[in-house]
């Protein structure tokens, strides 16, 4: 279970940075994560689409799933899946802002009898064991500063031959020199988490779970571009945040510059991890 400090600075995180994210994904139930680019000019909007059809896909979400949708943000993803997988969703969040925008945008599209939200530590559900099919995790296990909590609550949220899907940044290599650690550090503290954890360690994490059939999926090439987009964003805003903004702001827009430097550096992966109870 998250600790009461550590669920304070996920909260007011999100809080303070949901005007950032808003302008970031579609109006509504916007989208926060990286979008999947073939190519620099796709549409940023329908590459934050197709990311979610691509992890569904390696996950193989199927009609009449019943799915955890872990770190909902405002239930985009949550949205997605339901309207476009056919499955029904329970999205869960640490934000009682998020879960209320996810759940009014779930009612405005007259789906609320098959996507519900509501405010929770994914580490320590109210769920009975095997209440669902597939636990889904886009890029909010980056929060978790012990992932084996997450790990062990999903495999009891699941039932027999049910999957697990984490798509999210992974270090490429478990040691780090001190200023690699420093960049790495940056990036992480401005958005409220936990440093990376080495991508071969995270496998063999997964399997002392007690999750079968393991498989790490490499999206890093797809998820450039959206971090060059981010880069950019971030220094256009830096001037007038160095001026004007709170301390977690600024932290936030030079993490967006962050990433990119310590993804140019070869410092972390974007994996998706998959594997069956």
């Amino acid at each position: 279970m998250l600790r009461a400090s550590e669920r304070e600075a996920i909260v007011a995180y999100y809080r303070e940075m949901d005007a950032s994210f808003a302008h970031w994904g579609r109006p509504g139930a916007y989208e926060m994560h990286y979008g999947y680019k073939t190519s620099p000019a796709s549409d940023h909007f329908d590459a934050l689409a197709r990311m979610n059809a691509v992890v569904a896909e390696l996950a193989d979400v199927r009609a009449g799933d019943v799915v955890l949708d872990a770190g909902c943000g405002v239930g985009a993803t949550s949205l997605w899946l339901v309207e476009h997988g056919g499955v029904s969703a329970h999205g869960v969040s640490l934000s009682p802002l998020q879960v209320g925008k996810a759940a009014r945008e779930a009612a405005l599209r007259g789906v609320g009898t098959r996507a519900a939200f509501s405010v929770q530590d994914y580490t320590a559900t109210d769920f009975a064991a095997g209440s669902f099919d597939v636990v889904w995790a886009m890029e909010s296990l980056c929060h978790a500063p012990r992932k084996d909590e997450f790990l062990a609550e999903a495999l009891r949220l699941l039932r027999r031959g049910g999957r697990i899907a984490i798509a999210d940044y992974f270090r490429a290599r478990a040691a780090l020199r001190p200023e690699e650690r420093s960049a790495l550090r940056a990036w992480a503290d401005g958005w409220a988490m936990a440093l990376p954890p080495p991508a071969d360690r995270f496998r063999r994490r997964l399997e002392q779970a007690g999750f079968r059939d393991v498989r790490c999926h490499d999206l890093t090439p797809y998820i450039e571009p959206d971090a060059a987009e981010m880069h950019r964003r971030g220094r256009a805003g830096l001037a007038e945040d160095l001026a004007h903004a709170s301390p977690r702001r600024l932290a936030h827009v030079r993490a967006c510059m962050a990433q990119k430097l310590a993804l140019d550096r070869g410092l972390w992966r974007y994996l998706v991890f998959t594997g069956t109870r």
